[in-house]
């Protein structure tokens, strides 16, 4: 699957059906920090897993349009970077030390 794929995916999600392309490049960001901050969180991402896109639906929900349920949809985006990160079935990235000397 191709980020463009997901983005559509999240939009669909967030129930919007709007053609701005104002909105659309935000839902474009919203999934764009999910990614990273899986990254950052030490998940290697692939964007074929279902865990991922629905860490992206999750994610978006909470910073996006849903203010009543936000504390909900954080909570379970959280809840999935946990199962993520404690699956034997995914390995954490590994990071790179850089050397300043």
């Amino acid at each position: 699957m191709q980020k463009d794929e997901i983005v559509k995916k999240v939009k669909i999600a967030l129930r919007s059906s709007s053609k701005n392309t104002d909105i659309l490049e935000e839902i474009n960001d919203i999934v764009t920090e999910c990614l990273e901050e899986l990254k950052r969180k030490g998940i290697e991402v692939n964007l074929d897993d279902p865990l991922v896109l629905k860490a992206c639906k999750s994610y978006a929900k909470a910073n996006y349009g849903f203010e009543e349920d936000s504390d909900k949809y954080q909570i379970s985006y959280e809840s999935i970077i946990k199962d993520l990160l404690l699956s034997p079935s995914y390995e954490p990235v590994k990071q790179v030390e850089e050397n300043h000397g």
